[in-house]
């Protein structure tokens, strides 16, 4: 639904972006927002709060399909367990 997302962490940026984490809010061209309710869990917490990534899930039901950051990730391999809380939106 091109919604941007407002980054609330100003204290850690990677390349000079902010990093968007659950709780943050997207807002869309129309005006409304919606908060995002999943991210990274466990595996990448900043400023107390899990990261939020592609694939992160908003309350309204939309997820984030795109991100600017292209030079981090989340490796997981297939046998080993998700980290607690991961893209968990329920």
């Amino acid at each position: 639904n091109d919604g941007l997302v407002n980054a609330s962490s100003t204290n850690t940026k990677i390349k000079g972006l902010s990093i968007a984490r659950v709780g943050d809010e997207v807002i869309y061209a129309d005006g409304t927002t919606s908060k995002i309710i999943s991210g990274a869990g466990t595996a990448c917490v900043v400023e107390g709060l899990s990261v939020a990534l592609v694939g992160s899930r908003l309350e309204n039901g939309d997820e984030i399909i795109e991100s600017p950051n292209t030079t981090i990730a989340i490796r997981i391999y297939k046998d080993q367990p998700l980290p607690q809380n991961f893209l968990s939106h329920d």
